[in-house]
């Protein structure tokens, strides 16, 4: 599977699920409640609260299954965060910092080099899957597993034993972002920002909230 359309996938995925996120995070009142307890009173008023669940329900779920998509085995032509594990043995970091120092003009060659090397690293340590690990896909991996072989993948009669937290998923998220941030510059030289799309997102879902929030006054 050629990379560039790995990442392209990979990009777009992960701008759709911060759209998602945002109307959750927002609608859910996170990380401050305070503007949408009022919110939640006027829709139990209105008997709206079945529709309102349905949606912050179902953007957190897209999420969930976005993330557990980009942590699977990269199987066959599987689209997922994990090929790029390839990329980070010792051959693989030679031929991208030397087509790094031919990104732009001569003089940009070592700050270029060093750029790759550092977001290599990067993805080195993010995509490591030891427990240990702090800030790796094991710790998200971990957080949403149950529900992901009880209700995603397949359709079970036991509820799942665990659920992820909103910080696990947010936390989840951002680290997902981090490393198609990375990957984009060390193996592309594009230098995606997905910090862009997480701030229009929420500034986008704060206008549809209001608005929503204004039907009910």
């Amino acid at each position: 599977m050629e990379l560039e359309a790995i990442l392209l996938s990979l990009r777009r995925d992960l701008q759709f699920a911060i759209k998602h996120w945002a109307i959750f995070e927002i609608g859910n009142g996170y990380p401050s409640a305070s503007k949408s307890k009022r919110l939640h009173e006027q829709i139990n008023e209105a008997s709206e609260a079945a529709s309102f669940k349905l949606i912050l329900e179902g953007s957190a779920l897209h999420v969930v299954s976005t993330i557990a998509r980009m942590l699977d085995r990269p199987n066959g032509d599987r689209v997922t965060i994990k090929r790029f594990n390839r990329y980070t043995s010792p051959d693989q970091t030679k031929i991208l910092v030397q087509s790094a120092r031919n990104w732009n003009y001569e003089q940009q060659a070592d700050s270029n080099e060093a750029l790759v090397r550092k977001h290599l690293e990067h993805l080195k340590e993010r995509l490591s899957e030891k427990k240990e690990g702090r800030r790796n896909i094991s710790s998200v991996d971990a957080a949403i597993r149950d529900i992901r072989n009880k209700r995603l993948s397949h359709a079970l009669l036991s509820d799942p034993n665990r659920l992820p937290t909103i910080m696990e998923l947010r936390k989840g998220l951002l680290l997902i972002a981090s490393i198609i941030h990375s990957a984009s510059i060390a193996l592309e030289g594009n230098d995606f920002n997905p910090r862009d799309d997480w701030k229009v997102s929420i500034e986008n879902a704060k206008v549809f909230w209001n608005r929503y929030e204004l039907g009910f006054t």
